[in-house]
């Protein structure tokens, strides 16, 4: 089918993947030109605009519209994303530099990379060596996670809807190790600050992309990043053969080379999502203190329910 035999609404499906990634690019490199001083300012300044622009395209073209209404763990959403995320992902990121990051300090050069680095490299070329890289980390912490670190990762597939608000929905721990494995791996690459720093910023992009609750059909770039159409795959629980499929963060590549991608040709994931068979308790700080609990311990706590609840119903706030 042409272009030209699409309704409107189609071209915006088909679009709407490449201008995210060109927008969030656009909106990193015209920070950075306006704030060249201020690196880190840049970064969560155009990472909150994605936050926004992603909040505005799942309110504008809604991939299953219940997901729209918050329901019974909205709040700890918000919690996990602005307390449990930033906390273990800063730890994270601070232990995997003072583990590896010694290791290059004394060689980096004045740009700040080390020898081994390509810094000749055009930046863009810079940026896609380090993020491969960066993912490889996040592949195989994914993966671990899946295997014995389900403890530490079960709260994530609690999710009964998705959103990019919840993709940080998780604990603590979860997110220390995603950090550790990821910024290890770039602390040793060698690369320059500049490189990390925007490398950083795509991967909290696409991050929010690959959970949005947004009605897209991204063709190809379902190959290459995580996309929505792809991510939801490692979530359904009506669908065995997806299970343990798709477990790259953002880039898909890792998971081409060791044979865990997985998306059907003419068919789309369902929003039946959820994993109902891990306990876990409904209260913020009860998530936190689960994976410590021993077997016996487990029970006579308010736990999250297999079907969504709405917002502030009485079996959220027990």
């Amino acid at each position: 089918m042409t272009i030209s035999k699409l309704s409107g609404y189609e071209v915006a499906r088909r679009l709407v993947g490449p201008f995210y990634l060109v927008f969030g690019i656009s909106l990193y490199i015209a920070l950075h030109r306006e704030f060249t001083e201020h690196p880190v300012l840049v970064y969560y300044a155009a990472t909150l605009g994605m936050m926004a622009f992603t909040g505005l395209l799942e309110w504008v073209m809604p991939f299953h519209k219940p997901w729209q209404s918050p329901d019974d763990q909205f709040i700890n959403e918000i919690g996990s994303t602005f307390i449990s995320a930033f906390l273990g992902h800063n730890v994270g990121k601070a232990v995997a530099f003072a583990l590896f990051g010694w290791f290059v300090v004394y060689w980096r050069g004045v740009d700040g990379s080390a020898p081994w680095w390509p810094s000749s490299l055009p930046f863009a070329v810079q940026v896609c060596l380090s993020f491969v890289i960066w993912e490889f980390g996040l592949y195989w912490n994914h993966r671990w996670m899946h295997a014995g670190g389900w403890r530490f990762h079960s709260l994530h597939h609690k999710l009964r809807r998705l959103s990019w608000l919840n993709s940080g929905y998780g604990h603590p721990i979860g997110f220390f190790t995603t950090s550790l494995f990821s910024y290890g791996m770039l602390a040793l690459s060698g690369a320059s600050a500049e490189v990390l720093l925007f490398n950083s910023f795509l991967s909290a992009a696409i991050n929010f992309l690959s959970h949005a609750n947004v009605d897209m059909k991204a063709g190809f770039i379902n190959y290459i990043v995580s996309a929505p159409e792809v991510h939801r795959w490692h979530h359904v629980k009506d669908t065995p053969e997806a299970y343990d499929k798709n477990f790259g963060t953002q880039l898909m590549v890792w998971d081409h080379v060791f044979g865990t991608f997985y998306l059907p040709k003419g068919k789309a994931a369902s929003h039946l999502i959820g994993d109902d068979e891990t306990y876990m308790p409904a209260g913020f700080w009860a998530q936190w203190l689960e994976p410590f609990r021993a077997a016996k311990e487990k029970g006579g706590q308010v736990t999250i329910p297999e079907q969504r609840m709405p917002f502030r119903s009485k079996r959220a706030t027990d």
